[in-house]
């Protein structure tokens, strides 16, 4: 109903012991979560150092001195074998980057970048973000026509 408005206040009681047990938990999960991204993390360093023959040679040799004859079987067992992606990428944020890095490198006049950040702002403006729309425009320096660039 138009002009009711309701209140409330709720307490929780927990148990110092549950409240324990669920602190030792979350520690628990924390530790595993650090150790996984850990393994992530040298997991994809190994996977880029096998995936580029110069390093893979270098690692294989410190790793194995005594096996060197070995490498061209590793060589051939890693045939295509892709570099890896920025685990912070999703699918989305990668094609963004990239698309934006292409969009930056094409725009080469200061006028290019002027029709640019115009229809930017104007898009942050139409979606709401006025605080990006006001980031936007106080890093917009203009260039004086004719000018080269930054």
């Amino acid at each position: 109903m138009p002009g009711l408005e309701i209140t409330g206040a709720a307490e929780l009681d927990v148990a110092a012991a549950d409240r324990a047990l669920a602190e030792e938990h979350a520690r628990r999960q924390q530790a595993a979560d650090l150790e996984h991204g850990e393994e992530l993390h040298r997991l994809a360093q190994l996977q880029q150092v096998l995936s580029d023959p110069d390093l893979r040679r270098v690692w294989w040799i410190a790793q194995f001195p005594d096996r060197f004859n070995d490498l061209k079987t590793l060589a051939q067992a890693l045939e295509g074998l892709p570099m890896p992606q920025e685990t912070q990428d999703d699918d989305l944020r990668g094609d963004i980057r990239r698309f934006t890095d292409q969009l930056v490198t094409a725009l080469y006049t200061p006028q290019q970048r002027e029709v640019f950040l115009q229809a930017l702002v104007q898009t942050l403006t139409a979606l709401g973000h006025h605080d990006l729309t006001t980031a936007a425009t106080l890093r917009h320096r203009p260039h004086d026509p004719g000018s080269t660039p930054a």
